[in-house]
């Protein structure tokens, strides 16, 4: 295979890491091993079936709670927080990832500048005099820019199902992701992937290749392979039998009528903030676009406008941020509340009703964040409009300063706004991953009793390989999870955090004792997914 052009690889290298150190400087870098780890050896394993040879993808996760994955020149693959919060088995992620591998490995990030390039350029040696005519440039370059994006998904949707199944991974996953970004009534697939086609299209799209349908018995022979390496025997065997999905999740149960007027109240809290998220919801969308489009077609301008653009590309990267995180927060609080809710009084714990305060307390706290969030997302909304209009018309120079200080204006106001709101989004959403931790304790506590010798040693098989080292596997088996989790997290051994003092109930361990809650309600979450579906799985081949 012929190597790209060295000289290209070093622009795309160095452009590749100013972006990065862009993004990075918006939301930060989350380092924590439970992450970085299970993102990083997916992706080496979807990435081992590229074909680019002169470029390793690496991943990198972003501290963001926006549900979002992109690559950047230079082989930079970017996931956030958010997406893996989203996600719902190892198989989506690594859809996920071999999408993003597979613009890596057909250079779209570098064809897209070479192409913006390339139209600045030919603007500037054309120099048309007319205005009609170069408003009319810029508006096809968009539209070109638009299509070209679009195109550049859905290839890299082929390419990702097919690197994705050649690792193991149900190629089904990336699927499953994109359905669930773009359902719901407070949809996630326009605020965060405005440049890309719609979530049906690449659905229906995906499902024509030979690697997703049923017929394809290699790509059933992989994936099921790829279940056994994993410990998940009979999920392996559904897929070489072809019986059913190996995602699917069984419907969950009926939720207890103990407790009934608590949960109506807590839910009609939750409708009604989500009415006024909704409030938030055209200016982001518009102003989601309107950031996309800077970055596509983004041409040498002054430095008075590659400031602002900068500064307005990363205040809507905010505003996106706190937008997801308070929308997630309100569509998880119920089914938590629900799950720590138990047949009767007789059953209650300290630890479900401490859970059930936590999610009433975080959805209390959020209600501070609506009303700043639509100040601020109004606010960005003209200041990015005002960025692309400037195209279309020539001032002279005192009417350009006085422009360039309103845009400043608008996107300092933005700022403190969306300080307010992030700041009672924060503190809501930490109260609800203290509760996702005791709803996942207690759900593993139910799946797998210490006297099932059998389910006990696949719950440590899956836990060992989530966290890539070997667990102790004593005690009952929600709290044994938070505690590897934690260990795992913390970079120190499970005997030194079980001889730490401390709460008895293990989420407040977590907050006390200097842990993540959000990363390891995550992998509590995963786990729990894994052991219920394979548990099917088995029951359903008996």
């Amino acid at each position: 295979m012929k190597r790209p052009d060295t000289l290209a690889n070093e622009i795309e290298k160095l452009l590749g890491r100013a972006s990065s150190d862009a993004l990075i400087g918006a939301s930060g870098i989350d380092d924590d091993p439970l992450l970085t780890r299970w993102v990083t050896r997916i992706g080496r394993e979807v990435a081992a079936h590229s074909d680019r040879l002169d470029a390793k993808p690496e991943f990198i996760v972003l501290g963001s709670d926006v549900a979002n994955a992109l690559t950047l020149p230079g082989s930079k693959v970017l996931v956030t927080r958010g997406l893996l919060d989203e996600v719902t088995s190892d198989d989506e992620l690594a859809g996920v990832l071999a999408h993003e591998c597979g613009h890596v490995a057909k250079r779209h990030a570098w064809q897209q500048l070479q192409n913006n390039a390339i139209f600045a350029l030919l603007l500037n040696l054309a120099r048309p005099k007319s205005v009609v005519l170069r408003q009319s440039a810029v508006v096809l370059n968009l539209l070109r820019a638009l299509a070209q994006s679009r195109d550049n998904e859905y290839q890299a949707d082929d390419v990702g199902l097919q690197f994705a199944t050649a690792a193991g991974y149900a190629p089904a996953g990336l699927l499953h992701f994109i359905q669930t970004m773009a359902s719901g009534p407070m949809a996630k697939w326009e605020e965060y992937f405005a440049t890309h086609p719609p979530g049906a299209k690449r659905n229906q799209r995906g499902r024509e290749q030979s690697v997703v349908r049923e017929a394809d018995a290699d790509s059933r022979a992989a994936v099921a392979a790829g279940f056994d390496r994993r410990g998940l025997s009979g999920l392996a065997e559904l897929v070489r039998q072809g019986r059913r999905d190996p995602l699917a999740l069984a419907p969950p149960p009926p939720s207890s009528t103990y407790l009934r007027e608590e949960r109506r109240s807590l839910a009609e809290a939750t409708s009604g903030q989500q009415k006024r998220l909704l409030a938030t919801y055209k200016p982001l969308v518009t102003s989601s676009t309107l950031q996309q489009l800077l970055l596509l077609t983004a041409q040498s301008q002054d430095i008075r406008f590659i400031a602002l653009s900068t500064h307005a590309y990363l205040l809507q990267f905010h505003i996106q941020d706190v937008y997801a995180r308070s929308v997630r927060l309100l569509r998880l609080a119920v089914p938590v509340w629900e799950d720590l809710v138990p047949e009767n009084r007789d059953g209650d714990t300290s630890d479900q009703a401490r859970g059930r305060a936590e999610v009433q307390e975080a959805v209390r706290r959020l209600a501070g964040t609506p009303e700043p969030l639509q100040k601020a997302s109004k606010a960005a909304l003209l200041a990015l409009s005002d960025l692309h209009l400037g195209r279309f018309y020539k001032l002279d120079s005192g009417a350009q300063w006085t422009r360039i200080a309103a845009i400043e204006g608008l996107i300092r106001y933005a700022e403190s706004e969306l300080s307010r709101a992030d700041k009672a989004a924060g503190i809501g959403w930490r109260y609800l991953a203290l509760a996702r931790i005791r709803r996942y304790q207690r759900r593993l506590d139910l799946l797998v009793p210490e006297s099932d010798l059998a389910c006990r040693a696949l719950w440590q098989e899956l836990l060992e390989a989530r966290l890539g080292q070997a667990v102790t596997g004593e005690g009952p088996t929600g709290a044994a999870s938070i505690r590897a989790a934690l260990a795992t997290q913390r970079q120190v051994s499970e005997i030194m955090v079980a001889a730490e003092r401390g709460s008895p109930l293990w989420a407040d361990r977590v907050a006390q004792n200097q842990g993540i809650p959000e990363n390891i309600a995550t992998v509590l979450r995963l786990l729990t997914l894994d052991i219920e579906r394979e548990l099917a799985a088995r029951s359903s081949l008996r």
